[in-house]
This record gives structure tokens, C-alpha cells and sequence, in this order.
């Protein structure tokens, strides 16, 4: 099975009309320059149904019973204060989250008229002769490079000001006079 999973994968390339050019070209490029295939372990999701088709609703989780506890924890509150949903859909998520503990193994659960539904989710690593496939140019980066080390003055003394510069890091101490 995973042979033939493998063998599927390898040609894999994005091609719809919605994947911007960029991307395409790069998935085209990647088949060429990272071949083989390595499968990785298999997770599970929540996802929920959009007039699109499915959109992820939670990050990867080890096991099917691990994604079914997000999706619990999200209906009985957790998305409620999120996203600050109105008393009617509080209510209604929390009967769902209840629904959900009665039935251990459900897989769908739909509340307010939205649809979730716990996903498998198989996982590749592309490699080729210099190794595993680095990220892509057009690999979304939604979050800046934390800095490593803190920054010096020119005398070589760590200064938390130079990091913010509306004043010094107090984050719970007393700031330094």
C-alpha cells in the first residue's frame, strides 16, 4: 500500500487555476530536483465545510481520538471565545460538544449548520540527490525570523533596548533606573 501511495505521489504537482504560478512552476521544478518519496507518519485533522469544500479547522494531531478532543474543546467553548460567537451558537456548539461525548468514535459533527469532520492526513517528504526538499520561494512565511541572539552596542554589552525601542523589556520585573 504504501508502495503504491509512493508511486502516485511522485508525479504530483499543483496544476488547478487557484494555486498562484509561482507555486506550480515550483511543484513542477520539485518532481525534477527531489524525486524520491519518503512517507511520513499519518496524522488526523479537523476540517470544516466551506461553499469552497473543506478548510482546515485545527493543526495536525497524532491520532483520530486526539483530533476529536480539539474539535470537543473548540465546540464547548474554546471557539466560542475566539471568535466571540453569539449566545445562540455558544449554546448550539456546546449541545454538539456534547453529542460528541456520548459518541466517542463520531467522525462528523455539524452545529449552527456547519460541518466538521475528522480527517486523515497523509504526509511526504520529497529528496533527492542533495538530500530532503528545502522550502520553496512561494512557501507561505506568515511569521518573521525570531531574532537568535540578543543585540549588542558597539561595545559588545547586551542591550534589551535595542530590541524595543520604545524603551526597556520590563515583561513582569521592575525596570532597571
Amino acid at each position: 500500500m504504501a508502495e503504491d501511495n509512493r508511486q502516485a505521489l511522485r508525479g504530483f504537482t499543483y496544476e488547478s487555476e487557484h494555486v498562484q504560478p509561482a507555486m506550480r512552476a515550483e511543484s513542477r521544478q520539485a518532481v525534477l530536483d527531489h524525486p524520491e518519496l519518503v512517507l511520513l507518519p499519518v496524522g488526523f485533522g479537523v476540517v470544516k465545510r466551506t461553499g469552497l469544500g473543506w478548510t482546515p479547522a485545527s493543526q495536525l494531531q497524532p491520532t483520530p481520538h486526539d483530533a476529536r478532543r480539539v474539535l470537543h474543546d473548540g465546540l464547548s467553548g474554546a471557539w466560542a471565545d475566539l471568535y466571540d460567537l453569539g449566545t445562540a451558537t455558544r449554546e448550539a456548539y456546546a449541545r454538539a460538544a456534547g453529542r460528541l461525548e456520548a459518541a466517542p468514535h463520531v467522525n462528523e459533527m455539524t452545529a449552527q449548520g456547519d460541518t466538521y469532520r475528522i480527517c486523515r492526513v497523509e504526509r511526504m517528504l520529497r529528496t533527492g540527490p542533495d538530500g530532503p526538499e528545502p522550502p520553496r520561494r512561494s512557501d507561505p512565511e506568515t511569521i518573521e525570523p525570531m531574532r537568535i541572539r540578543p543585540l549588542l552596542d558597539e561595545d559588545g554589552v547586551i542591550r534589551p533596548e535595542l530590541d524595543n525601542p520604545e524603551g526597556p523589556q520590563t515583561r513582569g520585573r521592575i525596570a532597571p533606573s
